[in-house]
């Protein structure tokens, strides 16, 4: 039985793309990585996927892998392997795979090429120099002036697969160090084929002496770590060679198992993958923990100490995997091996491949598809870096918000004060496999848009900005331009007289909740005008002063005033409202006090404006507005990418830029009962958020009959 290397030389010539240009940008490199991921995730400032893209293109060593070429006289391929991977990605966020050990079993090694400068390198047993294994620590850890590999920054565990013995001896050395793969580009052959999976095959292989050796050494590894093999080169093979495809025999192996396939991958103008050409054996029996990526490459030989060449196969697939795995643990050094390769298998862009022929459930919400041929699909260490299954950050009352779907609503009246307050601070979120990140604060929030269409607009036009012309003669005084607290609300608001005292009850609408409002309002002339005083309560869900979720109730107070006044041909009228606002059952606040809010408008009418019987009004108001009042949120603060704890923080209520309200409505008599109608509303810093803006316009044809 032999072992043999899997590359494959390319015959033909091959016209490489390498590019020149200045030095790799310096982009900002962060002391915690998944933080800037996270960031990235988030929409905030971070690592974009243009600047990833930027870091690449100005660096020459990533262009030497966009490469043209072919088998012989075969089609022509068009590679571009480390970026396929999107290792660019993790390089411009400052990942490198540094202090993760990557332990590489193979045929023989050049030490002394520039490709192993400043590694720590542990050679276990003697070996040969060789130029396939030198390529193979290239690919993974590579980092000179000519090339960059996957982890450049990893150090090496290195020997050679001579004898059973001396591999187990070097699965014992990777145990001991905890490095976390063990990389192998290499497959037992037989007869001039592929040693394949089978139960006969794996006695005469492992059943007993050197061979029972390497298979127990193989076991006690796998079961911490993760062992890594390339897969047969051969696209003809019916079944998986016996290496790669161990763990099918011998389930207890999975977990910490990975095999590797050569696929040039097929990508549109954005660069996403839309097909593959395999250019290796499928995964077969493998399937399950089987990875795609493009295995062509320029990579260190060993002609020279300078030496480097162009091949291609699963040879080169198998150390972009465990590159992925030392860049994951960098990122997240709380998470083991397992969930490291969890993480890749989860991750892994399969939406190209068509029909599935499994489906592996992680347990936690995630699930992810596999086929016969092309495994979990093409490796992506962006998305292994980014949060799987969605996100949650768990607060000190228990509660889980997942991320998107925050518990804090605010309404209205409370603007983005607490959005922008919580923006100040970064959370710590993990993800359904526990993979920590840092994400702003503000997901925890949302406030409410006042940003409405042109039709509700005009809507809102109409029912308040007309009205102030249009009030029945026995009802002189009315609550001007804006909303009221009660007309804040979504219901039904009827009003009426009694004892001299004007009453308007709010009582449940189709939407809005079951929310109840009463004003008592008394009157007192003012010489020809009048005065209107008394108060308003609220209670209700949601609403302008609504905090939190629907179910939480909020009830409010308020002190009215409104006072009309005549004057020459018109009529001024001013209304005011101040008050305070108590949520309940708001989760996320430790403590909350009373909110304070106001709310002013003035309204200018007159009759007769242009012609006879038209009316006129201009209108101005500060709608509700939260003016005071703050919270205690305990948020989980991350100290560093191990570490986290709660942290108390203050958070104002009152918004900094407040709401106004500028309306205009002019109504015309045409005569026969029918009257034209037209108004225009705007909103400067609508829903009390600074430069936002709504407006809408209005004509209306009214028929009274």
């Amino acid at each position: 039985m032999k072992r043999l290397m899997r590359y494959t030389l390319v015959l033909a010539p091959l016209p490489f793309l390498a590019a020149c240009g200045p030095d790799a940008p310096q982009l900002p490199v962060f002391s915690d990585p998944s933080s800037a991921l996270s960031a990235g995730f988030a929409g905030i400032a971070g690592i974009s996927d243009s600047d990833a893209k930027t870091w690449r293109n100005n660096d020459p060593r990533y262009a030497l892998q966009k490469i043209s070429w072919n088998f012989g006289s075969g089609p022509l391929f068009s590679s571009y392997s480390i970026s396929a991977v999107r290792a660019h990605y993790a390089h411009a966020a400052g990942l490198t795979g540094l202090g993760q050990i990557i332990a590489i079993i193979d045929s023989g090694f050049r030490t002394s090429h520039e490709v192993f400068d400043g590694k720590s390198v542990d050679a276990v047993g003697a070996f040969g120099q060789d130029g396939h294994g030198t390529m193979t620590v290239s690919v993974a850890t590579g980092d000179t002036s000519h090339m960059i590999g996957i982890a450049p920054g990893a150090d090496l565990i290195i020997g050679s697969y001579d004898s059973e013995t001396g591999m187990a001896a070097i699965l014992n050395r990777a145990k001991n160090q905890g490095a976390v793969a063990v990389n192998n580009s290499w497959g037992y052959v037989s007869g001039g084929g592929t040693l394949i999976v089978s139960s006969a095959n794996f006695q005469s292989s492992f059943g007993s002496g050197e061979g029972a050796t390497y298979y127990n050494a193989l076991k006690d590894y796998a079961a911490t770590g993760v062992v890594v093999f390339s897969a047969s080169n051969k696209n003809t093979d019916n079944h998986s060679g016996l290496t790669e495809g161990l763990p099918y025999l011998k389930p207890v192996l999975e977990s910490g198992w990975l095999t590797g396939i050569n696929v040039v991958p097929t990508l549109n103008g954005s660069g996403d993958i839309t097909g593959g050409t395999l250019v290796s054996a499928a995964c077969m029996e493998a399937a399950r923990w089987c990875l795609a990526a493009d295995g062509a490459w320029e990579g260190a030989w060993d002609g020279s100490d300078t030496d480097y060449q162009f091949h291609t196969g699963t040879s080169f697939v198998a150390p972009q995997i465990s590159g992925a795995l030392a860049l994951l643990a960098e990122a997240f050094p709380t998470l083991t091996p397992h969930e490291l390769r969890q993480r890749l298998i989860a991750s892994a862009n399969n939406g190209w491949i068509g029909d599935f022929d499994g489906l592996i459930d992680f347990g936690n919400g995630v699930t992810h598809g596999y086929n016969w041929t092309f495994g979990n699909g093409f490796l992506d260490i962006e998305a292994a870096l980014r949060p799987i299954g969605g996100a949650s950050a768990a607060m000190a009352d228990g509660a889980k918000v997942v991320i998107g779907q925050p518990d804090i609503i605010t309404g209205t009246a409370y603007g983005d004060a607490v959005t922008q307050a919580l923006s100040a601070h970064q959370i710590y979120v993990t993800d359904a496999f526990k993979a920590g990140f840092e994400v702003d604060a503000a997901v925890l929030a949302a406030a409410q848009s006042a940003r409405a269409p042109m039709a509700v607009a005009s809507a809102r036009l109409f029912d308040e900005g007309l009205a102030s012309v249009r009030r029945a003669e026995s009802d002189p005084l009315h609550m001007g331009s804006g909303q009221s607290l009660l007309t804040a609300y979504a219901g039904a608001i009827g009003s009426g007289t009694a004892g001299g005292t004007r009453f308007e009850a709010l009582t449940p609408g189709p939407v809005g909740g079951d929310t109840l409002g009463l004003s008592l309002l008394g009157q007192q002339s003012l010489g020809q005008g009048a005065l209107r005083y008394g108060v308003t309560l609220v209670q209700g869900q949601g609403g302008p002063l609504g905090l939190g979720r629907a179910g939480t109730v909020s009830s409010a107070a308020a002190l009215d005033v409104r006072v009309s006044q005549p004057f020459g041909g018109g009529e001024v009228n001013l209304s005011g409202q101040w008050g305070l606002a108590e949520a309940s059952g708001v989760t996320g606040f430790e403590s909350l006090t009373p909110a304070r809010f106001s709310r002013l408008g003035v309204d200018l009418g007159w009759r007769g404006a242009l012609v006879a019987g038209d009316r006129l009004a201009l209108g101005a108001a500060l709608p509700l507005a939260v003016t005071g009042g703050q919270g205690v949120i305990a948020l989980p603060v991350s100290r560093s990418a191990e570490q986290w704890s709660y942290e108390d923080v203050t958070v104002p209520l009152a918004p900094q830029a407040r709401q106004v309200d500028l309306s205009v409505s002019y109504m015309v008599p045409l005569g026969h009962g029918h009257e034209l109608a037209l108004g225009a509303y705007r909103a400067l810093n609508a829903g009390n958020v600074g430069g936002a803006e709504t407006y809408g316009a209005m004509v209306a044809w009214q028929v009274s009959f």
